[in-house]
């Protein structure tokens, strides 16, 4: 999210991503299609894959809760092309 006005939005998980790299494709492409993202990672620091192995999953993608529906679709359209961009 580029700026703070998340703070006054009720921020809601859209994806759950099994690595660094897939939860930034998500945020990047969302943000290319006017929606603000948030990733938050789950990992802990100096523990390299201790809490991925536990909790299954590296971290999840958040949006602001007025964005959901338009953030969900957009994931699982850009899931059912395989996680390419549609540019």
């Amino acid at each position: 999210m580029k700026d703070n006005s998340y703070k006054d939005s009720k921020l809601v998980e859209v994806f759950v991503a099994q690595n660094e790299l897939e939860a930034t494709m998500i945020k990047d492409m969302l943000e290319s299609h006017g929606v603000d993202a948030l990733i938050r990672s789950d990992q802990i620091v100096w523990y390299d894959g201790i809490a991925k192995a536990g909790r299954g999953y590296w971290g999840k993608v958040f949006v602001r809760d007025e964005d959901q529906q338009k953030a969900k679709e957009l994931v699982a359209e850009f899931m059912e092309q395989g996680g390419e961009s549609p540019h």
